[in-house]
């Protein structure tokens, strides 16, 4: 069976934490929203179902709900991304405890598809890949408008008080603009407490398989961890090897 994800607590990992419980000067109102089913591994139902999603995103006014001013990809131009709260339930209680699948033995289970232009991203296994996982996330069309995520999430009590690493290895091919591993911490009513995305170390052009690495603090108040790869612009990239691990806070952050 497929597990349930509420889309309100989705965070957009293309946009810096907020200040003072605001999004780019733009306070987020709270909004109810419908529950996520986590797609199957084929594209066509991912696709299928994500346009069901953005239709209602674009429907709403975004003045009521709160934008979340997206960061500058590129030389120009700016994404951005509709992101609401849910007031029943201000402390994820609905994540799962643990993060799964995360050498993608099982495909995409567990993992979906996400972003402000999901349609325009597909994501999918590659069996012809030598390292085991072969997850891909890649552009489907010639210039999409904004970005593609893969992600999961969790409520990561274990890492409660503790500095935190991700890490996993990625190949990329031909990324025109911009992809990372990103994470998030957050509090009580999905308020940022910890954030990385890698833009001040993006993985563009063509690469070969290489380990990257996200620390960050997860603070005893926290109550989800999202994590996953984005795309923005045309390119594929793979991911696979994804671990979490306790650190000693000495080894400096890369986030905020």
């Amino acid at each position: 069976m497929p597990q349930q994800f509420d889309e309100s607590l989705k965070p957009d990992p293309t946009t810096p934490p907020p200040v003072d419980g605001e999004y780019g000067g733009a306070v987020i109102t709270p909004l109810s929203a419908p529950v996520l089913t986590v797609p199957s591994t084929t594209q066509g139902e991912t696709k299928q179902h994500k346009r069901g999603k953005l239709l209602s995103r674009r429907e709403a006014v975004v003045g009521l709900i709160g934008l979340v001013g997206g960061i500058a990809v590129g030389a120009g131009g700016a994404l951005t991304f509709l992101q609401s709260t849910q007031v029943s339930n201000p402390v994820n209680q609905d994540l799962p405890q643990e993060a799964t699948n995360l050498d993608f033995s099982a495909g995409t289970n567990g993992w979906f598809l996400d972003g402000d232009t999901p349609e325009d991203y597909a994501i999918g296994i590659e069996p012809t890949l030598l390292l085991n996982g072969k997850v891909y996330l890649k552009s489907q069309v010639a210039q999409p408008s904004g970005f593609g995520t893969l992600m999961q999430a969790f409520q990561g009590s274990q890492y409660r008080g503790k500095r935190v690493r991700m890490t996993a290895t990625v190949k990329a091919q031909a990324v025109q603009n911009w992809a990372g591993l990103w994470m998030r911490v957050d509090g009580t009513n999905h308020h940022v407490l910890s954030f990385d995305n890698m833009q001040d170390r993006p993985i563009r052009g063509t690469l070969d398989w290489k380990q990257y690495a996200i620390v960050l603090d997860v603070p005893q108040g926290s109550t989800g961890i999202f994590f996953g790869i984005l795309l923005a612009g045309p390119g594929e990239v793979w991911l696979t090897n994804v671990q979490f691990e306790i650190v000693n806070n000495t080894l400096p952050k890369t986030g905020s």
